[in-house]
């Protein structure tokens, strides 16, 4: 009744329905939005919603000829008020302000990169390390016909690796440092959160010099995606690991440690468990990051536009963020890299 009285009179009744209909689709999405805030959710369809939730939006752009028609206040109010909830919540980030470290007698510049299993690139690796110069790189889904270990040039470049076959760490993840390495180990609990091999974290203690370490943790939890048997996205697991590994972090930290903790995550910002993994730790991205940081896509249907921000930097509070780098060029992974300085007092 309320919209028939604001535009049946006046509309024809195909154009009645079109407006009726999309005023109801801008309403879903209002409600969604809603429900995103208020209650997030951790499974099943709606949970989907949310790590899709910008998209979500795109219809929209198809309904914006219905401004141009007469008598269809009610959808342009609604169409408003998507527009404003779509500005921010998923506005471009822009570091108007980025914060300053003064006092940091020491940078460090981190690349990673999940190079996705299944294919080898030894040789775009190399150029890239090259086109980049980071200090200390952290690679996951690392394929086992990747070779790069054996690269007399790569080693000459980063003389401290954690990698196969050199060293006993997970299969799939790699750690190559400039910096000695003073100790290293994997994350395993005796809860079974951690049995899964695709699901790994390598840490390992750098020293920096000047008395400096910098503790540098590796993760790669499992997806939400077919994770639970009878479940397309069930997070359960993938949130357990997330509290494991931000527990695992916090324990550095209260020892007084520096800690960078770096990875594919497969969780996006939207989700809950994405503050159950950054709880104490600074999200590079939001504060020295530029655009919509997104990491992962179908870069092979779609290699203009990622689609998620599923990797992080995340810093503890005794290293400052300094700049972060997306760069989404095509390099046969359906990851970009990700590019972070620091520092550190």
């Amino acid at each position: 009744m309320f919209f028939s009285r604001l535009t049946h009179p006046h509309l024809s009744p195909r154009r009645y329905l079109l407006v009726l209909l999309a005023s109801l689709f801008a309403c879903l999405l209002l409600l969604l939005s809603f429900i995103h805030l208020i209650f997030p959710q951790r499974n099943g369809l709606l949970a989907i919603t949310q790590v899709f939730a910008p998209y979500l939006f795109l219809p929209l752009l198809v309904l914006l000829p219905l401004l141009v028609m007469r008598h269809t206040m009610i959808f342009k109010i609604m169409l408003a008020a998507c527009l404003l909830v779509f500005s921010l919540r998923f506005s471009p980030h822009v570091s108007l302000f980025p914060p300053s470290a003064p006092d940091a007698h020491q940078q460090v510049t981190v690349l990673d990169w999940n190079m996705e299993i299944g294919h080898s690139h030894d040789a775009v690796l190399l150029q890239l390390l090259k086109a980049k110069h980071p200090s200390l790189v952290t690679l996951q889904e690392v394929d086992s016909h990747d070779t790069f270990a054996a690269s007399t040039e790569l080693l000459r470049l980063y003389p401290y690796q954690l990698v196969r076959p050199i060293t006993q760490v997970p299969a799939n993840i790699a750690l190559l440092s400039s910096y000695p390495i003073l100790e290293h180990g994997i994350l395993k609990t005796n809860d079974g959160v951690w049995d899964e091999p695709q699901a790994q974290v390598l840490w390992a203690r750098l020293d920096l010099g000047s008395a400096h370490t910098l503790v540098i943790v590796v993760g790669h939890p499992v997806s939400a995606i077919n994770a639970v048997p009878n479940c397309y996205f069930c997070s359960n697991r993938r949130d357990a690991q997330l509290r494991s590994l931000n527990t695992f972090v916090t324990s550095f930290i209260k020892r007084g440690d520096a800690v960078l903790l770096v990875g594919d995550m497969n969780v996006t910002d939207r989700e809950p468990g994405y503050h159950e993994l950054t709880t104490g730790l600074k999200d590079s991205f939001t504060q020295v990051g530029f655009g919509s940081g997104h990491s992962w896509g179908f870069h092979r249907f779609n290699p203009v536009w990622p689609l998620l921000r599923i990797d992080y930097m995340l810093a503890s509070p005794r290293v400052a963020p300094l700049a972060l780098d997306v760069d989404c060029a095509p390099r046969g992974s359906d990851h970009c890299v990700l590019t972070g300085r620091f520092g550190l007092p």
